[in-house]
C-alpha cells in the first residue's frame, strides 16, 4: 500500500516540523510505503530552510514549489507529486495526526 500525504503550506516555521514529525511517527503497516509532499506557497519565514533540514532526516520528503500561492493548486501540484499512491491524504501544516490516524483511514477506505 502507498500512502502519499500532501501538505499545503506558507509561512508556518512554528508548525511543521511538529506536523511532519508526527506523520513520520505513524504506526503503519510494514508493506506500507509513505511519500510526504510540502507543498510551499513561497514562504518567507524561514519555512522553507526548515523543511530542507527536515530533508537531511527524512530522506523522502519532497518539497514542491507552488507558485500561484494558492490553495487547489497545493493539493493538485502534491498529489501529482507522487502519481502512483493508492491513497492521498490532505494534511494542514497546522495539523497534528495521532498515530492510528493514516493506518486507520487507509484500511476503512480498503474495508
Amino acid at each position: 500500500m502507498k500512502i502519499a500525504v500532501v501538505i499545503p503550506c506558507r509561512n508556518e516555521v512554528r508548525n511543521i516540523e511538529e506536523c511532519i514529525r508526527a506523520i513520520y511517527a505513524s504506526d503503519l503497516p510494514e508493506d506500507c510505503e509513505l511519500f510526504v509532499n510540502v507543498v510551499d506557497g513561497k514562504s518567507n519565514d524561514g519555512t522553507l530552510e526548515l523543511l530542507n533540514d527536515l530533508q537531511t532526516k527524512y530522506k523522502d520528503l519532497k518539497i514542491v514549489p507552488n507558485e500561484k500561492q494558492l490553495t487547489p493548486y497545493a493539493f493538485n501540484l502534491g498529489i501529482y507529486a507522487t502519481k502512483d499512491a493508492d491513497f492521498y491524504q490532505i494534511i494542514g501544516a497546522r495539523q497534528v495526526v495521532s498515530s492510528n490516524y493514516l493506518k486507520d483511514a487507509a484500511e476503512t477506505l480498503q474495508n
